[in-house]
């Protein structure tokens, strides 16, 4: 059950970055802090350009390392993996207009002009047995696929005569979020002037000297954020506040692991190109301690500490994604309709 929880979480982890490429920063703005107006405006040609990128390429690797729960409970990751995406620039312009507020219009365009192919290949070592997974996925359409290898991995069974496994989204929207407690998630813009001011100042941008990727100058920006000043304002009134006000036993759980975290080093580095304004490389460290009171388990913490580097390419270089005709795909409405039943 660990093993496939952390690997889970790793996956996640592994996403996170290409599909943050593609979205961009039209919500939140671009963050100069003390940074002189000439850097400033680097940043700022960086969001302009990349607001017009509907699709790339990346190479990643990551490294991390986690030991949890009990002593000898550890697992190393290592991954690397290259893949292509893109959304459809119809999928773009409704994602922008969608209402901040709902969840529904904002996840629908990335569900059905989404489409992707990737590869990661994971080795590591989890509590003395050697990991070795070949993850594989294609999205198009709505339809997430998942290749055999993966499931056989996480499920611990063979898959005899399957390929490729996965849902059609399609008209599960709201389900899913429902299921997952966000239909309202965003229903209220609550933020106390504390935990304002705190995310202001808990945030910090430098620049970097100049570098050199693929033969192209490249400015690197690197931020760092002091997560423990951020979380210490957290407060189950500004939780429920942002939240459904029915889910108090949710916003208790995420106040308690919020109280319970402690980050030694969350930062990233960003590294544009003085000559095209695009992001070329993403950065992230990350180095943290969950305390095991947070799972009735006094004494024995959780330490995480990873690294990820991703490499972006092929700007809106068009490409197809092929969804084989023998995948196994049910339609994700009818299988949560049947849980519910």
């Amino acid at each position: 059950m660990l093993r496939t929880t952390l690997l889970l979480f790793a996956i996640g982890l592994l996403l996170v970055p290409g599909a943050g490429a593609l979205a961009g920063e039209s919500e939140s703005g671009v963050y100069c802090g003390d940074l002189s107006a000439a850097d400033c405006q680097i940043l700022h040609d960086r969001q302009a350009a990349m607001d017009e990128v509907y699709g790339l390429s990346f190479g990643m690797r990551m490294d991390m390392t986690m030991t949890a729960l009990s002593p000898g409970d550890v697992l190393q990751l290592n991954a690397t993996g290259a893949g292509k995406v893109a959304l459809s620039p119809e999928a773009a312009s409704a994602l922008l207009a969608a209402d901040p507020a709902d969840m529904s219009a904002q996840l629908a365009p990335l569900l059905t002009g989404f489409q992707g192919d990737i590869s990661f290949s994971l080795t590591g070592e989890s509590t003395g047995e050697a990991l070795d997974m070949q993850l594989d996925l294609r999205m198009k359409d709505g339809v997430v696929l998942l290749g055999a290898a993966a499931m056989e991995a996480l499920a611990g069974e063979a898959m005899t005569g399957l390929a490729w496994f996965g849902f059609d989204t399609g008209g599960a929207v709201d389900q899913v979020l429902e299921l997952a407690g966000l239909d309202s998630a965003l229903a209220n813009d609550y933020e106390t002037a504390a935990m304002e001011e705190a995310e202001a100042s808990a945030k910090s941008i430098a620049r970097l000297p100049d570098s050199q990727l693929n033969g192209a100058a490249v400015a690197v920006f690197e931020t760092r954020l002091d997560v423990n000043q951020i979380l210490s304002l957290m407060t189950l009134d500004s939780l429920l506040a942002m939240a459904n006000p029915s889910q108090v036993d949710d916003a208790a759980a995420a106040l308690s692991l919020a109280q319970s975290l402690e980050a030694r080093e969350m930062s990233s580095r960003e590294y544009i190109g003085l000559a095209d304004s695009r992001t070329h490389r993403i950065e992230l460290v990350m180095d943290m301690t969950i305390a095991g009171d947070f799972v009735d388990q006094p004494g024995m913490d959780t330490d995480l500490s990873l690294r990820m580097e991703m490499d972006l390419a092929d700007f809106n270089q068009a490409f197809e994604v092929e969804i084989p005709e023998d995948a196994m795909v049910f339609p994700l409405a009818m299988m949560l309709q049947m849980q519910e039943s």
